[in-house]
């Protein structure tokens, strides 16, 4: 197997080393800005060197740049400033906005580049084993990089999304998009029904705890059965004098909280409507109610 080295040793290569370790992979250099979580990343590893990002490419076959979107192109540059030639290297990232390009510094070089971007949120290292099993993840680029990709996709035990071979910069950016909305605006979404039970009198940490079970429930339901089967509430029984009252209740003191929900309650008509729960009839009135008490915002 082609050895590894990490550039960059936060919660992703924190994440996917080891295992790629355990898969028989030589992970030979380890880098990252001050050394600290590479000489971290290096004992639970039990082995790989700490060095620079340009001396990294001389020590292992494919160079993994787990950093900042930001990141990727200033890095790429100046590893392949330090070295004459890098043929038969090859260079991936993992930033899902971006696309191999963000490597044409090393591919002038002669290395293969590409992109293996997990659709998945990385924290705590325990969960590791559970969140890459059939974990969903973009790949992209050409010869060795695609390839290589591919390889270390299977290894982790993730499966490919079907997705154009070649994604222009708009489609990376919608399909980031897609990632950031089911992951960190979920959480702000959550963050801001906490703020509803905070006006109640709950303390901020007891009222987020309050909802992560309805959460994790509602997350798993639709995990299982899909969206529009685990959908439940006032919406998709139709019931748009409930809508309308939560969205008056929250009109004093939690505008914005009200904007969301009556922007999601749209949403949610047409979730219903698609599985079949809304008639035509129930609809309009749901959609009344919303239109009305929007009307109602603006006077």
């Amino acid at each position: 197997m082609k050895s590894l080295a990490f550039i960059g040793c936060g919660r992703l290569a924190g994440a996917l080393a080891p295992r790629l370790a355990e898969a028989g992979y030589p992970i030979t250099a380890l880098s990252s800005r001050d050394g600290r979580s590479a000489r971290r990343l290096r004992r639970r590893l039990g082995g790989g060197e700490v060095v620079s990002p340009q001396d990294a490419a001389a020590r292992a076959e494919v160079l993994l740049l787990a950093v900042p979107d930001g990141q990727v192109q200033p890095l790429a540059a100046s590893i392949a400033a330090a070295h004459a030639s890098l043929a038969g290297r090859v260079a991936l990232h993992f930033a899902g906005a971006l696309g191999p390009d963000q490597l044409a510094p090393l591919k002038r070089k002669g290395a293969a580049t590409g992109v293996l971007h997990p659709l998945q949120a990385f924290g705590d290292p325990s969960d590791t084993d559970a969140i890459l099993a059939d974990c969903p993840a973009r790949i992209e680029g050409e010869g060795a990089g695609l390839t290589v990709a591919r390889q270390l996709l299977r290894r982790l035990g993730m499966k490919p999304l079907d997705l154009p071979a070649r994604m222009t910069s708009r489609q990376r950016r919608l399909y980031h998009a897609a990632a950031s909305l089911a992951a960190n605006d979920l959480l702000g979404l959550i963050k801001r029904a906490a703020g509803l039970l905070e006006s109640l009198g709950l303390e901020a940490d007891e009222a987020e705890a309050a909802l992560m079970p309805i959460a994790g429930t509602t997350l798993r339901q639709a995990s299982r059965r899909g969206i529009g089967p685990a959908l439940t509430g006032p919406v998709s029984r139709g019931d748009a004098e409930t809508v309308a009252g939560h969205l008056a209740a929250m009109e004093r003191g939690h505008r914005s909280a009200a904007e969301i929900h009556r922007l999601l309650s749209r949403e949610l008509i047409e979730i219903a409507a698609e599985d079949g729960r809304l008639d035509r009839a129930t609809r309009r009135r749901l959609r009344r109610a919303l239109a009305e008490q929007e009307r109602t915002r603006r006077d």
